[in-house]
């Protein structure tokens, strides 16, 4: 059975200068597939001998160094700590940090700084101050990139500025993609008593953004030392709802809170907890919480480390390209493969929160410890995590991929010796190997009855349904190892009105009426089975053997060996192949009929501009063809173009028609138009695949034509 989550290639080192030491790497994704990692250098070089400086490096998708590692700081003076990342929606990325040098404006106490750069990076304007109060100090910064382009950094603030004077708050500053300010700082947090601290920061998919922070103020249900709290914000800063509690277990504290939007557009928090509750009584455990995008909590506060013994803290999360999450954090319990010291561990986890394979051990090296794990997914689904190792005199990654194969659950055989039960076999992808496949009613959505089997080591599986049961429609469903659900639906009956997303498959022995089949959905029309009204959605297909009626094809595609009538293609294709009839369709606006050798095809209408008709072979038509108008093109694919290509074109006696012909010399197609029409109305072109194609760019709307072939 395959790994659900597997690392890709080995760990590796992110750093070149090794000299002191190089700690608390942060990591981001971005939109070109790479990723960029920055941290804490103490190496004295590359321009900065005073302090600690911020340096990073760029790695393409598979891990490879994308130019060589560079400083990310101006201003050298002193100390520059603490770098935070996001990639932009423009490809490139932002750094900031928290900056010692008493520079540009700010000369009290430290400052948080910013550094935008483009892809590659080559900085993007000048290193800039980010706060605006300066009074005593601005640390621990979080930044995250916004749908807009632009970003939004923010920090614990000691100012006492700002509508909190009672300790540290949480102050925020949204910027242009360019790195200009936009508006004013301004105050996160809501309650004031207490110091609120190390608040984390992701841009939401509706070009919003959400801030999470550790808060002592002892309020909204939590008086027990320190909790994790929560605002949500539009895109122009305003607030969206009030400040909320994010722990459920409120015991102790809770403490490091880290957030990620999901690409559901809601997100998810993780932090690490002191309370003993939930399972893990030893030390401090990892716990999350799945919110929606109208910040609405989806299940219940969960438990993310398997291993419970000693403490694990300090987590990172990111989203996937696929929908699920990954948590990484500090493990001390010794288990997994390092026993010397703390390690990282890793969970995967579906977007609803259920886990994707089991708790692994990151890190290859395991002497002594390994600490400050970052983690950022990128576009292909893959994702990295980067921490800083044993001596702090480097910083280390790991490339990790996820299954996100959805498993096809097949019927097989169907034993009727029984009279009264219908006994069932087939088969699944091995990695559902052990899983559950539940068989259900699949006459409606999730309704009616249902029952479970467990898939066999091979993939096999068998079970028994009544006959009224199996004689409608059934639906199989299962959920590999990796989270990954696979719906296959059986119709032996009647069934109608139901969508199908990515990973389903439909097989339709008896009729099927109303469905839709959307991206990454299947629709196979068996010989004898009758489909009828099906929409085709993008990235939808139907495969037809047997008889679809009514297909609208929406952007996706019907592959006919059946017949095929009226069908719509308002945008996506139509292939008739050999042994395949279609009849009546129309073909909208950049719509796509090709009709392959030995399939055929009776009336056709143009319903757009830009729709097109291929014909291997011209002799395929019969019937009209209706709508023939400015951009149509019907392409003769056995009427070569070339020197003995000719077009002539013959007005009946009421000029209401005529009949247009086509020849290389060899083959003749003969086209019966109705309308107004000469000869200079058509054009005649080679379609770069040895036929001809015919337009009309001043044709009539409504003419009429015919087509035959003669050798």
């Amino acid at each position: 059975m395959a790994a659900p989550v597997v690392k890709v290639g080995s760990e590796f080192s992110v750093t070149t200068n090794k000299t002191g030491s190089q700690e608390a790497p942060t990591v981001t994704g971005l939109a070109n597939g790479g990723f960029v990692v920055t941290w804490d250098d103490a190496s004295g070089t590359l321009g900065d001998a005073s302090g600690t400086s911020i340096k990073a490096q760029v790695f393409a998708a598979d891990g490879s160094k994308v130019g060589s590692e560079f400083r990310v700081n101006t201003q050298t003076a002193d100390g520059q700590l603490a770098p935070v990342i996001t990639g932009l929606s423009n490809g490139g990325f932002v750094v900031s940090w928290f900056d010692n040098s008493h520079t540009l404006g700010d000369s009290e106490g430290t400052s948080i700084k910013a550094q935008v750069f483009s892809a590659d990076g080559t900085p993007v304007g000048s290193e800039t101050l980010v706060n605006s109060a300066t009074s005593y100090s601005q640390f621990a910064p979080t930044v995250a990139g916004l749908g807009n382009g632009g970003f939004v950094v923010s920090w614990t603030d000691d100012s006492g500025e700002g509508g909190d004077d009672d300790g540290t708050s949480i102050k925020a500053q949204l910027f242009a993609a360019d790195g200009s300010k936009v508006g004013a700082e301004f105050l996160v947090n809501t309650e004031t008593g207490g110091s609120q601290d190390n608040a984390t920061i992701t841009g939401l998919a509706n070009g919003g953004f959400v801030v999470t922070w550790e808060d002592p103020s002892g309020t909204l249900g939590d008086s027990d030392a320190t909790s994790v709290k929560a605002q949500m914000f539009a895109a122009d800063g305003s607030k969206v709802g009030s400040e909320f509690l994010v722990n459920t277990a409120t015991a102790s504290d809770q403490l490091k809170p880290t957030v990620s939007a999901l690409p559901n557009g809601g997100f998810v928090v993780t932090w690490y907890d002191f309370s003993q509750a939930g399972g893990d009584s030893s030390g401090s455990a990892i716990k999350a919480q799945i919110y929606a995008a109208d910040g609405n909590k989806v299940g219940s506060e969960f438990r993310v480390n398997t291993t419970t013994a000693n403490s694990q803290f300090t987590p990172t999360v990111t989203a996937l390209s696929n929908g699920d999450f990954a948590i990484a954090w500090q493990d001390w319990s010794g288990t997994g493969g390092d026993a010397s010291g703390s390690s990282i561990k890793l969970q995967v986890f579906t977007a609803d929160g259920r886990k994707v394979g089991t708790e692994l051990l990151v890190n290859t090296s395991t002497s002594s410890d390994q600490s400050h794990p970052s983690i950022a997914g990128y576009a292909d689904g893959r994702f990295v995590v980067t921490w800083q190792d044993a001596n702090g005199t480097d910083v280390r990654s790991q490339v990790f991929s996820v299954d996100t194969v959805k498993p096809v659950p097949v019927l097989s055989a169907v034993d009727a010796t029984s009279p009264w039960v219908a006994g069932l076999s087939g088969s699944v992808d091995v990695d559902a190997a052990g899983q559950i496949l539940t068989l259900r009613d699949g006459t409606s959505q999730n309704a009616g009855w249902s029952t479970t089997v467990t898939v066999g080591s091979n993939g096999a599986w068998n079970a028994e349904l009544s006959w009224d049961q199996f004689n409608t429609a059934v639906d199989l469903v299962v959920t590999d190892a990796a989270g990954n659900t696979g719906v296959s639906n059986y119709v032996y009956g009647t069934a109608s009105g139901r969508n199908f997303g990515a990973g389903s498959h439909q097989y339709i022995y008896g009729t099927a009426s109303d469905y839709v089949i959307g991206g990454g959905a299947e629709q196979h029309v068996y010989a004898g089975g009758t489909a009828i009204g099906t929409t085709l959605n993008v990235g939808g297909v139907q495969i037809d053997w047997g008889n679809a009626i009514g297909t609208t094809i929406n952007g996706g595609a019907q592959y006919v060996w059946g017949t095929a009538s009226n069908s719509t293609i308002v945008s996506g294709a139509q292939y008739v192949g050999a042994g395949g009839s279609a009849s009546g369709t129309t073909i909208g606006a950049g719509g796509l009929e090709y009709i392959h050798t030995g399939g055929t095809l009776t009336d056709v209408t143009f319903g757009g501009a830009s729709a097109r008709l291929v014909l291997d072979q011209s002799s395929a038509f019969s019937g009209t063809i209706s709508g023939w108008q400015d951009g149509a093109q019907l392409d003769l694919g056995d009427v070569a173009f070339g020197g003995n290509t000719s077009l002539a074109y013959a007005a009946n006696a009421g000029n209401t028609g005529g009949t247009l012909t086509v020849t290389d010399g060899v083959h003749t197609a003969s086209l019966q138009l109705l309308g107004q029409y000469s000869a200079a109305d058509f054009a005649l072109a080679a379609d770069g695949n040895g036929g001809s194609v015919i337009t009309n760019p001043v044709d009539q709307p409504q003419a009429q034509l015919s087509i035959s072939h003669a050798a």
